[in-house]
């Protein structure tokens, strides 16, 4: 399958060049050109936006047409993000697979002891509804009337003090959504929603970005992209679902002019971090 590193290596070799002169010139580790040049897009795994930028790199050396290694660059991106979805995918139809098989070979036995049950509870409630109603209407509703003494005074309204022994539950209290900031660049996030939606706010300008959640790259949004337009303020929304403990972390290639939120409460950033590339780790956790 031809990749971007065909393209590199057949040029290399007809300019005459070795790997290690290549590695000397664009600063590249032989390893690493090695991956490039085998289209090998998962020895990046780490940041597989580095694939691009030694590809690119490598490229401008041997003066490559650089608009077509930039789109077979990404042909190659997008090629690995679909094999990392597939293998994701055929994972969950194995486990839905193999929890549809049990649950098959115990169906017939469930079925033997679940619908005798259900006809008795069904019995029980229709007894139970029967003489409720036998006693609200023939008992209840057959009680005489009280007869009040001449003479005798009813004030209301009437005042029913409870008896001490009736206990009142205890009401149940949210437990109160927080952000700590334990570092200029590490938060904890405390009673999140389940479902929370980090918003990126990117005013005028670009930049690159990659998304984590427990070391591996979430598949949506994509890392590695270029994200914000400098004409205007851009924002986007991205869904997490979070257990107790998850930690997510935001790679910046250029962080200025970044606000943070989830669900509409902005995380304190510092008022400066370095122009270059930042990390944002986010822990939640439950108290």
């Amino acid at each position: 399958m031809v990749s971007a590193g065909t393209i590199l290596k057949e040029k290399r070799l007809a300019s005459g060049l070795s790997l290690s002169q290549i590695s000397q010139q664009t600063r590249i580790t032989i390893t690493q050109l090695e991956a490039v040049e085998a289209g090998d897009v998962g020895y990046f795994q780490d940041d597989p936006s580095f694939y691009r930028f030694r590809a690119l790199s490598y490229g401008r050396l041997l003066k490559v047409d650089e608009v077509a290694l930039k789109k077979q660059v990404e042909i190659d991106l997008e090629n690995y993000y679909q094999e990392l979805s597939e293998t994701q995918q055929l994972k969950k139809i194995q486990i839905t697979e193999n929890v549809k098989a049990k649950t098959e070979l115990l169906s017939p036995r469930r079925r033997q002891i679940d619908l005798p049950w259900m006809s008795m509870i069904l019995v029980i409630i229709i007894v139970i509804a029967t003489v409720g109603f036998v006693f609200i209407n023939h008992i209840l509703n057959n009680q005489p009337e009280p007869v009040l003494d001449e003479g005798v005074a009813v004030e209301f309204p009437l005042v029913i003090t409870p008896k001490d022994d009736i206990e009142i539950p205890d009401m149940v209290i949210p437990k109160e959504f927080s952000i700590n900031k334990v570092s200029g660049t590490n938060f904890e996030i405390y009673n999140a929603n389940p479902e929370p939606v980090l918003n990126i706010i990117i005013t005028r300008q670009t930049t690159y970005l990659w998304f984590k959640k427990n070391g591996s790259y979430l598949t949506n949004p994509k890392s590695g992209e270029k994200y914000g337009d400098l004409g205007t303020t851009s924002e986007l929304k991205v869904p997490l679902s979070i257990l107790a403990n998850d930690l997510v972390e935001l790679e910046f290639g250029l962080f200025s002019n970044i606000k943070l939120e989830i669900d509409g409460t902005e995380i304190p950033l510092n008022a400066t971090y370095p122009t270059n590339r930042v990390k944002i780790v986010l822990v939640f956790k439950e108290e």
